[in-house]
């Protein structure tokens, strides 16, 4: 029996249609908020998006080289400092955030045991909000064309190779994707990203195994989560400590 495997989990959706009547109660003790939205826009929201940005985000923003990918950044960015602006009931412009050596971000001004993490691919992103905990997410997008043993035999463990090789190909690019996205989402909570080592721990990757951390020094102090966000997506979400009470949304930009 799967535990903890949240991939039928319903993201109700929340819309948004102005700031002062946008306002969210903060997670407390056990709460995880996970949130999902589409990052594509018209120009009038995009152009009304940019202004929330500040001028070190917009010049970020019109550094990258495609407007896919410009647009992209702009939905994503703007749409996280709207969630901590109502979770904090303050005013975007006031939002200060802080990245530590390896990307990790945080809420530097206003002062809050508020934390949060952020994952986005092509075009659908996903935010993860906790209490005085550390969180790490990530999403990606299911592609076909990969060669999922090559790639898990350059960065999985060998209990992971070992795993997704046993399986019937036909089950093999979901065991990959799962497996990808719990390690990133737990690399991403103790805040090394991807440099920390893929190969130096292990999770479980097959969709009839409960979804965990097996192996690796310290995985008995996180909790693994795994969901779909939407068809064609698989995400995770690593959370410190147990038991955690996770609410879905999906942030619906009108």
């Amino acid at each position: 029996m799967k535990d903890k495997t949240f991939s039928d989990r319903v993201f109700r959706t929340c819309p948004y249609r102005d700031r002062e009547n946008f306002l969210l109660q903060q997670p407390r003790d056990n709460d995880v908020h996970v949130w999902s939205t589409n990052l594509q826009a018209d120009d009038h929201t995009l152009e009304n998006r940019n202004g929330y940005l500040s001028l070190d985000e917009r010049t970020k923003a019109f550094r990258f080289d495609s407007e896919l990918h410009r647009r992209r950044f702009i939905m994503a960015r703007s749409t996280l400092k709207i969630l901590i602006s109502s979770y904090l009931n303050c005013e975007i412009a006031t939002i200060d955030l802080a990245y530590g050596e390896r990307g990790k971000p945080t809420i530097r001004k206003p002062a809050t045991k508020l934390t949060f993490n952020v994952s986005h691919s092509h075009d659908r992103a996903l935010y993860g909000f906790a209490h005085s905990r550390a969180i790490g997410v990530d999403i990606e997008r299911e592609r076909k064309n990969i060669d999922v043993l090559a790639i898990a035999k350059r960065f999985f463990s060998t209990d992971e190779i070992k795993k997704i090789t046993s399986l019937p190909e036909e089950n093999r690019l979901q065991a990959f994707f799962s497996c990808w996205t719990r390690k990133e989402a737990y690399l991403k909570a103790i805040g090394v990203g991807i440099s920390g080592g893929l190969k130096n721990f292990t999770v479980t990757c097959d969709p009839d195994e409960d979804v965990k951390l097996i192996k690796g020094n310290g995985v008995e102090n996180w909790e693994l989560l795994s969901l779909t966000p939407a068809s064609k997506y698989t995400a995770a979400i690593c959370v410190e400590g147990k038991d955690s009470k996770v609410k879905c949304r999906y942030f619906l930009h009108e």
